[in-house]
């Protein structure tokens, strides 16, 4: 699986009374919330719905699992996940209500079955699984093709002046995976159409170009209405030059996928995260209160200047291996095909067959290393890049950008635990010694590579000019269990922020000397200051995938502390405007 969800910065809960009002709703994002549902584990097996930060949003969600999450193993699931009492009986008979929701899979090329329920049966506290015998919905549904959910809306008007329950049943899966459930919404609508707009997907979390050029950016649109909507109609405006562009009828339930081929008309004028206002029309929308939505993007280059992608033999060679450590590969059959003379790394090719540990899809050459090892040892193998020249005429700013995943081998009767693999990044100015080499970067235990593609850069500007090797060293110790596991890196890559194909790329002044800003400490752990010669009239931080993760409007003050000890460990920018209109860009590093 990967996943990178969504990249919003505004989401959109706007209720037009009248039209369309809502009765009911569940986003799942507060404990208190999800304590008001009833939850049955109808299989007996102890696994039952929970909660897991994999909303539509990057919020919150309701998950279920096929899999056990410690032993690997399928499950067999029939788990209920039952609403609140819904109180429908201060609407007339026949009037127009629909149920909507988003429904999704976890994991690529894997199926799940649900089926949603209604009931008039009521009891105050609880509710059974003998109270449902009404199905409104019943299908099974793999991952969308760029995101994890499927919007949904079905036709309640039957059940208008009633009291009712509605469950959503996991009732059966091909696969080991997580059915997905997210945004619940019982509204009151009219006749007519009601178009929204939502899952604005940008495939770099926050570019306008994916990273790779496999797919464009995206904005999904939907209609909640009870009719078809017609003369559909998308407009969107960046850095003022507006586009509208002519979209399909869309029928009552029905979504639409818009894709813009290369990138959205303007992003070459853009430097900073730039908020894109998306809105949406039609000829029969009894509704427009949720027709805008905003998003906010980085440009990025299109084209790397050095990329690795080990789709060939001679590509992973010419990367040194090279094995510090005396540890044996764990005596299994698909670790010991993978490894058959325990090399430090070795190119994995993906392909079919119950014994492959690769998804099918993810690219096709791998660097891969393993730390299971018997007995248990510490690994210690460097998979390390051929020497590069960062030539300073490209532009002095750099990123070196990678891919890393474990996967499970999964080694007969799903020994032990599967413990996310540990590795460092790691730079060296000299030769291919260890001792030549600096540590830049780490994915440890409690943060590492997981069952999907993760995305990572690092800004290696400093090395501006000068020859370097970089070094990825697969540093895992599961001690005391054997982790059926192997780390692998992927798409290693170089880009340089400069002026590429008359694209202007991610902001490269990041000081102002007017303003005199300075942040402190850097890196940081716990509180970050910010001090400046003049007030401060706001602060923005964003992360490298261009999201805004803080945000303060400030008064006549010229010194901010920021507690960032929630933020994860990474590279931020750190967005300052004064109140005289100057603004400064400073990096920090959070530990």
């Amino acid at each position: 699986m990967r996943k990178s969800l969504l990249s919003l910065i505004i989401p959109l809960f706007a209720f037009c009374y009248g039209y369309s009002q809502v009765l009911f709703e569940a986003n799942f994002d507060v404990q208190a919330d999800r304590e008001k549902w009833v939850n049955i584990d109808n299989d007996g097996d102890g696994f039952k719905w929970g909660a897991g930060p994999l909303g539509v949003d990057d919020d919150w969600a309701m998950t279920s699992p096929s899999i056990h999450p410690q032993l690997g193993t399928p499950l067999t699931p029939d788990d209920w996940w039952v609403t609140p009492i819904i109180d429908l009986t201060s609407l007339p008979e026949g009037e127009k209500i629909t149920l909507s929701y988003y429904i999704g899979v976890l994991d690529e090329e894997e199926l799940m079955s649900y089926k949603v329920y209604i009931t008039e049966t009521i009891h105050q506290d609880t509710a059974y699984v003998a109270d449902f015998s009404k199905i409104i919905r019943s299908e099974t549904v793999r991952e969308w093709p760029n995101d994890y959910y499927l919007f949904r809306s079905l036709n309640l008007s039957a059940y208008s002046g009633k009291k009712v329950r509605i469950a959503f049943q996991h009732n059966g899966s091909i696969g080991s995976s997580y059915l997905l459930l997210d945004k619940v919404k019982i509204q009151k609508t009219g006749a007519g159409a009601d178009l929204f707009l939502d899952q604005i997907y940008s495939p770099g979390r926050g570019y306008a170009y994916n990273l790779n050029k496999e797919i464009p950016a995206q904005v999904k649109i939907g209609n909640t209405g009870l009719s078809t909507a017609t003369g559909v109609k998308l407009s969107y405006t960046v850095n003022g030059a507006k586009t509208t562009e002519s979209i399909p009828d869309l029928e009552a339930g029905e979504t639409f996928t818009y894709e813009f081929e290369n990138s959205i008309p303007g992003f070459s004028q853009i430097q900073d995260p730039t908020d894109i206002v998306f809105t949406i029309t039609c000829d029969n929308d009894g509704n427009s209160a949720n027709n805008s939505k905003s998003s906010s993007f980085y440009v990025f280059p299109p084209n790397p200047g050095i990329k690795w992608d080990f789709e060939t033999v001679e590509c992973f060679n010419l990367f040194t291996k090279t094995k510090y450590d005396d540890n044996t590969i764990y005596p299994d059959k698909v670790l010991r095909s993978l490894f058959p003379k325990n090399e430090a790394w070795n190119l994995i090719k993906g392909q079919s067959g119950e014994d492959n540990p690769f998804p099918e899809g993810w690219g096709i050459g791998f660097a891969a290393s393993t730390s299971c090892f018997e007995p248990n040892g510490q690994a210690d193998r460097w998979l390390i890049t051929p020497r590069i020249n960062l030539k300073i005429d490209d532009g002095n700013q750099f990123l070196l950008y990678w891919y890393g995943a474990t996967y499970a081998t999964n080694i007969s009767g799903g020994i032990g635990l599967v413990i996310p693999e540990s590795y460092e990044i790691l730079v060296s100015e000299k030769g291919l010694e260890k001792e030549d080499f600096k540590l830049i970067g780490k994915v440890d235990h409690e943060n590492g590579e997981m069952e999907y593609p993760i995305r990572h850069w690092l800004d290696v500007s400093e090395y501006a000019g000068k020859d370097v090797y970089f070094a990825f060293r697969n540093h895992s110790n599961p001690v005391g269990v054997i982790s059926p596991t192997i780390l692998v890196i992927d798409n290693i890559t170089i880009y340089h922020q400069g002026t590429v194909g008359g694209m202007s790329v991610l902001e490269t002044e990041l000081t102002n000397p007017d303003t005199n800003v300075s942040v402190y400490p850097n890196p940081v752990v716990t509180e970050l200051t910010v001090s400046c010669a003049t007030d401060i009239n706001s602060i923005n931080i964003y992360n490298l995938f261009g999201q805004l993760v803080y945000s303060l409007k400030s008064g006549a003050t010229n010194t901010h502390i920021i507690n960032v000890s929630d933020l994860p460990a990474e590279m931020y920018l750190l967005k300052v405007e004064t109140t005289d209109g100057q603004v400064t860009t400073k990096k920090f590093i959070k530990k």
